[in-house]
């Protein structure tokens, strides 16, 4: 990569240089890197996942997005998500209509742009090896990969946290321009009302502004945290969904643990041998790095110990100027405070460090770019393990089916039948924080959206006594043809026996389902009623329907 110095640059244009044709070579194979790199994860974001049919979490967007704008809302006020993504899809959704591709479209945009964007509001303000690093990472980063095919509000997460990031780097740089802050502001106003919980990285950045220039930029860094009162007011219009939801019992999210610590690592670099083999980079680096000031001292009569000890102070004084090294430095402490509100609050998901990621990014590229004897190899090195990280989850992602938790190819057997009322039940052992009415919408998706009249109803199963759901059932499909039946068998039934005893019945219900206590298999017996067992892996179904005047529907699963 063409490198230049710059561990300390304080403001202005990064400074030219003249340039040889070494300097002109090593720049050619910088940009052929980093259009490489856009174009590869481009690529990957288009093709992989994309032919697998939306999941439950997904569906929740795509029920939001084929209503009405009254019927949008409504949801939108009970679920206790920030709605920028939601309404985004909503809007694209009447105009290109609500397929899968239509719906994921948005956020797959998102995570296409956040390398672009990068590159192009870096341009000018930092050096060409490092914007380039770090647009390669942005561009092959896994996390960023696999949620471009989400129709969640993630990828805008992705977009929005390169954009405060870069924003806040170059508020750093500029010291302060209103251009910077402003653009700071607006990209962490669109993370705010994208995911509540990247408040908590907007918050730290905004402190360390306001410390760095409240004698100069006071009224520009007050107005910009004005920005932030929308946000407020929308969060607190959700209050009331956000505290029945985050103390729901089964409520999804945890508090930290120990474990989660490694579960971190590993979603910050991508993977875990994409951090094992960063942690060999940057070892080896500052071995030969700390072999070579070890040397070069003990040919001026010096203590190799010292040497290196005094070296690395002396890069660590000229690092509190770098913007650089500032920006990480923000980005470790708003990732350190997060931990530790998770730790007392069930809010801790991986994927929530996402705004935390692209300001940890500049960190490992200081560290490599602080040490000129080995920055050359450990860039390219870095490049190469971020290349082989995607690669290798295409290849893996290809190969298996990720998106399981679907009911797709069930909807499309019951319309095939005619059937004109389903019976679904999401047999997960444990009820759910949301009201009857929003789950049939969601669980009818997939018949809305083809127009098909099927009047859904959810089952809500006996969590008291755990009783048996099957004469529930068995009398629904056989009171009358025309009905049918979808139940979810997740995680589902065992080889292991069932413990005896209510107690024992019990806990095997909470921990695996009502599925996994009593045999789904009884509908097969009952006269008039067809039932096929779909899905796969972790999360299988089974279909069941009585007889319609129409011929029995195709019923082998499809192939993802």
């Amino acid at each position: 990569m063409a490198y230049e110095n710059s561990l300390h640059i304080d403001s202005g244009t990064v400074p030219q240089r003249s340039t040889t044709s070494h300097d002109r070579i090593d720049k050619t194979i910088t940009l052929f890197c980093v259009l490489t790199a856009v174009l590869a994860g481009t690529a990957l974001r288009w093709l992989v996942n994309a032919d697998e049919a939306l999941w439950y979490d997904e569906v929740w967007t795509g029920t939001i997005a084929i209503q009405d704008w009254r019927g949008a809302l409504e949801i939108l006020g009970i679920d206790f998500n920030a709605p920028l993504f939601y309404l985004s899809v909503w809007g694209w959704v009447q105009i290109f209509g609500s397929s899968d591709a239509a719906i994921r479209a948005p956020g797959l945009i998102a995570t296409v742009a956040a390398p672009c964007v990068a590159w192009l509001l870096l341009r000018g303000r930092m050096p060409l090896h490092q914007r380039a690093l770090f647009t390669i990472i942005v561009a092959l980063w896994i996390p960023g990969l696999y949620f471009a095919q989400e129709a969640r509000s993630y990828p805008f997460t992705v977009l929005g946290a390169v954009l405060e990031t870069v924003f806040f780097f170059r508020a750093l740089r500029s010291k302060g321009a209103r251009g910077d802050i402003a653009g700071w502001a607006l990209s962490g106003l669109f993370l705010g009302l994208t995911h509540y919980t990247t408040l908590v990285m907007s918050a730290v950045q905004g402190i360390t502004l306001l410390i760095l220039f409240w004698r100069t930029r006071l009224l520009s860094v007050t107005f910009a945290g004005l920005a932030y009162t929308v946000v407020l007011a929308v969060f607190l219009s959700h209050y009331e969904a956000f505290v029945r939801i985050t103390n729901f019992e089964h409520f999804w999210l945890k508090p930290l643990t120990f474990y989660d610590l490694g579960r971190a690592l590993q979603f910050l670099a991508g993977d875990i041998f994409v951090f094992l083999l960063l942690v060999c980079v940057v070892g080896v680096a500052l071995l030969v790095d700390a072999k070579n000031t070890a040397d070069e001292g003990a040919r001026r009569g010096g203590d190799a110990l010292t040497n290196v000890a005094e070296l690395w102070t002396a890069r660590l004084h000229n690092a509190i100027g770098s913007p650089v090294f500032l920006t990480a430095v923000v980005s470790f402490l708003g990732l350190s405070l997060f931990l530790c509100i998770a730790v007392f609050r069930p809010i801790f998901m991986p994927r929530l460090l996402i705004p935390f990621a692209p300001g940890i990014f500049l960190g490992l590229i200081w560290i490599i770019d602080a040490m000129p004897s080995t920055r050359l190899r450990a860039g390219y090195a870095t490049v190469a393990i971020f290349f082989a990280g995607a690669l290798l989850w295409g290849a893996r992602s290809a190969a298996e089916i990720d998106k399981v938790l679907t009911w797709e190819h069930e909807s499309a057997i019951l319309k095939d039948a005619g059937v004109s009322e389903v019976f679904f039940f999401l047999d997960q052992g444990f009820p759910t924080p949301y009201p009857e009415f929003l789950h049939t919408k969601v669980f009818g998706f997939y018949f809305s959206r083809v127009g098909a009249e099927v009047s859904v109803r959810e089952f809500v199963p006996d969590f008291q006594g755990y009783s048996d759901p099957r004469p529930h059932f068995v009398r629904f499909l056989s009171e009358k043809p025309g009905r049918g039946l979808i139940w979810t068998l997740f995680p589902g039934p065992t080889p292991d026996p069932i413990p005896s005893g209510s107690d024992g019945m019990m806990k095997r219900i909470r921990e695996r389902g009502f599925s996994a206590a009593y045999d789904h298999k009884v509908m097969e017996d009952i006269e008039g009623v067809t039932c096929h067992a779909t899905g796969a892996a972790a999360y299988p179904k089974y279909v069941c329907y009585s007889a319609t005047d129409r011929p029995a529907p195709h019923s082998e699963r499809r192939e993802n």
